[in-house]
C-alpha cells in the first residue's frame, strides 16, 4: 500500500471511528436523554403520589371528629375548631425541606397556613398566580369534584424567591363542613434535578465510549441520591406515623398487620416482632371472642370499601380495664384499588368513666327526685302546654294516686278543676314573667279529692326549650302553715332590723372616728407643744385616754352589730368575756344585781371573738329576760377545768379529756318547766312574747360552742332560776396583743407627702401634725384637686397619704389612678370605717399600708417610715 492510500485508510479509518463513535454517542446521548426523563417522571410521579398520601392520611386522622359531628355528637364549631388544631400540626418534611397540610373552606377562607400564619382566616378567593389562573377557585373545584379530591396545577412564588414558580398541589374535600384540605410540591425541584442530569449526560457523551463507565456511574449516583430522597420522606411519614397520639397501623385488605406505630405498641407493651405479620384480630390488643369476630367483619368491610369504627376493651398491665375507640379506612391506589387498610385507635377510658360518671350521677340525681318529701313535677313547654316529663313516683302515687302511664306527658290542666283553669293559666303567665313564684293551689287526686299544696314554681330555659319545676308540699293544716308564715315574716322583720342597725353603726363609726381622729391628733399636738412639767400636760394625759376609750368602744359597737370581718385565731376570752359586760352593763335594769368573776391572763381560745361576744351576750339576754319582771341576780364567772374521761351524759358534756374553760351564766329568774326544757337549742323554739325574740339566740350560741370544739350543759328547776355552762377548749398559744409603748421617739423624715382629707379638722390637725416631724406637706380637702395637682406635677410627691371615704372620689378610686400615673409611689389608706374596701383589696391594687382611725402620731410616723424603708429596701 503506498502513502496515498495509508493516507487514505487512515482518513478513512479515523472517519469510520468519529462517525462509529459518533453514531454511538448518538445513540447513548438519545438512550441516556430518554432514561433520564423516564426516570425523572417516575420521580414525578411518586413525589405526586406522596403529596395525595399525606392527604389521605389526615383526612383519615381527622375522620373520628367528622364521625362524632355526622352523628351530631358535636356541634359544627367545635368540629371546625378540633380539625383546626389536628391539621396545623401535621407539619412533615419531604426531600425539600419542611411541608405542611393546608385547609381552606368552599367560600375561600384561608383556615390553616402553618407557613404564612398571617393568612389564616383571610379571604383569599381572588388570589391569582403568575398566569392569571384563581388559585383557591381551582383547588376548590377539584375539591369538589366527582371523585371529591384531584391534583391542581399554577405558579405561585414561593417565600423568598423572585419570581413564581410551578407548584402542583393534591386536595381532598370535606364536604360535610363546606371546606378542602391539601399539601403541595414545587415542581421546579424536580426540573432542576431533570436539568442537571440532562445536561451531565450531554457533557459526558462527548467522552464517546471512553467515560461510558462515568456517565453509568453517575446516573447510578443521581438514581441513588433520588432514593435517598425518597426514602428521607419515607423516613418522615414514618416519624409522623410513629409519634402521633392516635394508636396507627396498616393492614392488608386480608386483615394482615403490615405496620404499627410506637403508641399502639406501648399501650400492650410489646414489640413490632410481635404482633407484624399476624392477623390483627389475633394480636394482644383484643380479648375475647366477640370483639374479634366484631374486628374480623369490620376487616372485611373495609377492605370492600367501607369505613367502621367500634369501641374495644383490654385489660392493662396492671390488670385495669381499658376502653379504645377503633377506625377501619380504606386505602386507594390511582385506581381506586384497595391496596391496605388504615388502622387507627385512641385510649377512651377517661370518657368512658366520664360517662359512667354520668351515669351515676343521674342514678344518683334520680335517687334524690325519688327520696324529695314533697311533690316534684318538671314540665316541658311543648305547643302552648306545660306536659309533665320528670316526677316523684312515690309521692305522685302515694299523695294523688297516679302511675307512671297516667302521668307521661300529663299536662298540667289534667290536676286542675275546670273553674280553677283561669287562675291556672294567670299563675303560669306571672311565672313565665317573674322566672320564679310561691303559690298555693288546689289539686285533684286520681279519685277527684281536691289536695291543697303549696307549691315552690321555677321557670328557667334550657337549650332554647322552656321548662316549669314544681316543688309543692301538702297543706293538710292550713293553720299550722300560716303560723309559719308569719313566724317567717318576723324573722325577716328581726333581720332587716339587725341589719339596719349595722348600717347605722358603721355610718356612726364612719363620723365618730373623724372627730376622735381631731380629738387624739390636736391632744398629741398640744401635749408636744406643752412643757413635760406644764400641769395641762395631766388634762392632755386624760384627753389622750379618754379618746383611746371612746375608740375602743366605738369597736365594740362594730362588734355587736357585727361589721367586723369573722377571723378564727388564738384569743383571750376573759378579755372578749369583760368587753361583753361592760357594753351589757348599762342596759341592765337596777332591779337586777349583777356579779361577775373574771380571772385577769385567763389563757386564750382558738374562736372568732365576734362570735365569742355573741355567745355571752345572748346567754345574759336570755338571763335578764328571765328576772325582767321581778329582777333577781345575773352571775357571770369563768373558770378552768380538766375532763379526766370522755362525758356523754346529760349532766356532762361530750368533750375529749382536756383542759376546759367553762363560762357559766346563772340568773334566779322563774327557770324552765321540762318540756321546755327538751326544746331550748331547738331552731326558731321561743318562750317569749310575739315580738320579742325569734327562737335563734341559743341554737346560734350551740352551733358557735359546737364549732370551737366546746359544748354546753344547762340545768334549770322551775323557780329556782337556770345555769348554763359553757365548756371552751384551753389552747395553749397566746392571744396575739399590740399594746403601744408609751415615750416613744417619733421618727421623722424630710420626704414631700400629698394629704387628701375631707374633713377639714381633720387635715388640718394631720398637716400640723406630719409638718411638726420634718415632712414637706401638700393639703387638699377635694380628691379631685389633690388629683389634678400629681397628675400636672407627679415628680413633687414622694407618698401620698389619703382617707377613703369623700365625695366625689373615694380614696380607694383615688390611689388607683395615681398608681395609674406613677406605679412606685408607696400610698397609705386610712378610714373611719369602710365595708366597700378591706385591707385586701387595698394592697390588691398597690396601697402599702392601710390605718383605721383614730391613728395615733407614733403610729402614724412609724408607718410612713416602715413604707419608705420597705421601698429603699
Amino acid at each position: 500500500m503506498n502513502y496515498a492510500n495509508e493516507i487514505t485508510a487512515l482518513k478513512y479509518g479515523r472517519f469510520r471511528i468519529i462517525f462509529i463513535g459518533l453514531i454511538l454517542g448518538f445513540l447513548f446521548s438519545s438512550s441516556s436523554v430518554y432514561l433520564a426523563f423516564r426516570h425523572i417522571g417516575r420521580t414525578k410521579d411518586q413525589r405526586l403520589l406522596y403529596l395525595k398520601q399525606a392527604v389521605q392520611i389526615a383526612r383519615n386522622s381527622i375522620e373520628p371528629v367528622l364521625d362524632e359531628y355526622r352523628k351530631k355528637k358535636i356541634s359544627t364549631g367545635t368540629a371546625y375548631g378540633r380539625i383546626r388544631d389536628v391539621v396545623r400540626r401535621m407539619v412533615y418534611r419531604d426531600h425539600s425541606g419542611n411541608n405542611y397540610i393546608f385547609m381552606s373552606s368552599y367560600k375561600g377562607i384561608m383556615l390553616v397556613q402553618p407557613f404564612e400564619p398571617e393568612k389564616e382566616m383571610t379571604y383569599v378567593w381572588d388570589l391569582k398566580d403568575a398566569n392569571g389562573v384563581y388559585i383557591i377557585r381551582a383547588l376548590v373545584k377539584a375539591a369538589k369534584s366527582p371523585e371529591g379530591q384531584g391534583y391542581v396545577s399554577y405558579y405561585y412564588q414561593r417565600p423568598g424567591d423572585s419570581f413564581p414558580q410551578e407548584k402542583i398541589s393534591f386536595v381532598m374535600g370535606i364536604p360535610e363542613l363546606g371546606c378542602y384540605i391539601g399539601t403541595g410540591q414545587y415542581m421546579d425541584d424536580i426540573i432542576n434535578s431533570q436539568f442537571s442530569y440532562i445536561l451531565k449526560t450531554f457533557c459526558l457523551t462527548f467522552l464517546l465510549l471512553a467515560l461510558l463507565f462515568i456517565l453509568v456511574r453517575a446516573s447510578m449516583k443521581e438514581i441513588n441520591v433520588q432514593n435517598i430522597r425518597l426514602h428521607r420522606t419515607e423516613r418522615e411519614l414514618t416519624a409522623i406515623f410513629n409519634h402521633t397520639f392516635q394508636f396507627m397501623g396498616t393492614l392488608s385488605p386480608e386483615g394482615v398487620l403490615q405496620k404499627v406505630n410506637h403508641s399502639a405498641l406501648e399501650f400492650i407493651g410489646k414489640s413490632e416482632e410481635d404482633v407484624v405479620g399476624r392477623l390483627f384480630w389475633e394480636t394482644p390488643w383484643w380479648q375475647g371472642e366477640e370483639i374479634k369476630n366484631r374486628l374480623k367483619r369490620a376487616v372485611h368491610d373495609s377492605s370492600h370499601g367501607k369505613f367502621c369504627r367500634f369501641e374495644g376493651s383490654n385489660v392493662n398491665e396492671k390488670q385495669e380495664k381499658v376502653y379504645v375507640d377503633v377506625t377501619l379506612s380504606p386505602i386507594f391506589d390511582e385506581e381506586r384499588n384497595i391496596v391496605s387498610i388504615l388502622a387507627e385507635g385512641r385510649d377512651i377510658s377517661e370518657q368512658i368513666k366520664a360517662r359512667d360518671d354520668l351515669l351515676r350521677e343521674k342514678k344518683f340525681f334520680d335517687y334524690v327526685i325519688e327520696s324529695l318529701p314533697g311533690i316534684f313535677s318538671l314540665y316541658k313547654e311543648e305547643g302552648g302546654e306545660f306536659l309533665m316529663k320528670k316526677w316523684n313516683f312515690d309521692q305522685h302515687l302515694q299523695l294523688l294516686g297516679y302511675s307512671p302511664e297516667d302521668l307521661k306527658d300529663a299536662p298540667i290542666e289534667m290536676f286542675v278543676e275546670k273553674k280553677d283553669l283561669p287562675e291556672l293559666k294567670k299563675i303560669l303567665g306571672q311565672i313565665s314573667k317573674t322566672g320564679r313564684a310561691c303559690v298555693q293551689f288546689n289539686i285533684k287526686n286520681r279519685e277527684g279529692r281536691l289536695i291543697p299544696v303549696l307549691y315552690q314554681a321555677r321557670y328557667f330555659e334550657h337549650s332554647g326549650e322552656n321548662y316549669l319545676v314544681l316543688i309543692g308540699v301538702e297543706l293538710t293544716e292550713k293553720l299550722k302553715a300560716e303560723e309559719e308564715r308569719l313566724k317567717l315574716e318576723s324573722m325577716l322583720g328581726q333581720a332587716q332590723k339587725m341589719e339596719a342597725m349595722g348600717t347605722l353603726a358603721g355610718g356612726i363609726a364612719h363620723d365618730f372616728n373623724n372627730i376622735l381622729s381631731a380629738v387624739l391628733g390636736y391632744a398629741e399636738l398640744a401635749q408636744v407643744k406643752l412643757s413635760p412639767d406644764d400641769p395641762v400636760q395631766k388634762m392632755i394625759v386624760q384627753v389622750i385616754s379618754a379618746a383611746n376609750r371612746a375608740k375602743k368602744l366605738v369597736n365594740q359597737i362594730l362588734l355587736f352589730s357585727r361589721q367586723s370581718e369573722l377571723e378564727v385565731k388564738p384569743v383571750r376570752l376573759d378579755l372578749i368575756v369583760r368587753e361583753a359586760l361592760k357594753l351589757l352593763r348599762s342596759s341592765i335594769p337596777s332591779t337586777i344585781e349583777f356579779r361577775q368573776s373574771i380571772p385577769v391572763n385567763s389563757g386564750t381560745i382558738v374562736a372568732d371573738s365576734t362570735q365569742i361576744h355573741q355567745v355571752v351576750m345572748n346567754l345574759c339576754t336570755n338571763a335578764y329576760y328571765a328576772m325582767k319582771d321581778s329582777g333577781g341576780i345575773l352571775t357571770v364567772s369563768l373558770m378552768e377545768k380538766e375532763i379526766l374521761q370522755d362525758g356523754a351524759s346529760r349532766s356532762e358534756p361530750s368533750l375529749s379529756p382536756g383542759r376546759y374553760f367553762v363560762l357559766e351564766v346563772s340568773d334566779t329568774g322563774h327557770g324552765m318547766a321540762p318540756e321546755v326544757f327538751g326544746r331550748i337549742f331547738d331552731p326558731y323554739f321561743t318562750t317569749k312574747k310575739k315580738g320579742e325574740g325569734t327562737g335563734l339566740g341559743l341554737s346560734v350560741v350551740h352551733g358557735i360552742v359546737k364549732k370551737c370544739g366546746g359544748d354546753v350543759r344547762v340545768s334549770s328547776e322551775p323557780g329556782l332560776g337556770t345555769r348554763f355552762e359553757v365548756f371552751f377548749p384551753v389552747n395553749e398559744m397566746e392571744a396575739e396583743s399590740k399594746e403601744e409603748e408609751p415615750g416613744l421617739v417619733l421618727r421623722r423624715g424630710s420626704e414631700r407627702i400629698l394629704l387628701v382629707e375631707d374633713d377639714l379638722m381633720v387635715l388640718e390637725m394631720m398637716e400640723e401634725l406630719l409638718a411638726g416631724i420634718g415632712y414637706e406637706i401638700s393639703a387638699f380637702s377635694n380628691s379631685l384637686d389633690a388629683l389634678e395637682a400629681f397628675y400636672t406635677y407627679p415628680e413633687r410627691f414622694d407618698m401620698v397619704i389619703t382617707d377613703m371615704t369623700m365625695p366625689k372620689m373615694t380614696g380607694f378610686d383615688l390611689s388607683g389612678k395615681i398608681l395609674g400615673i406613677k406605679p412606685q409611689v408607696p400610698i397609705i389608706l386610712y378610714t373611719g370605717y369602710s365595708e366597700t374596701v378591706t385591707r385586701e383589696q387595698a394592697y390588691a391594687i398597690g396601697i402599702r399600708a392601710f390605718l383605721q382611725k383614730p391613728v395615733s402620731r407614733e403610729v402614724l410616723a412609724e408607718t410612713i417610715r416602715e413604707v419608705f424603708e420597705t421601698d429603699k429596701g
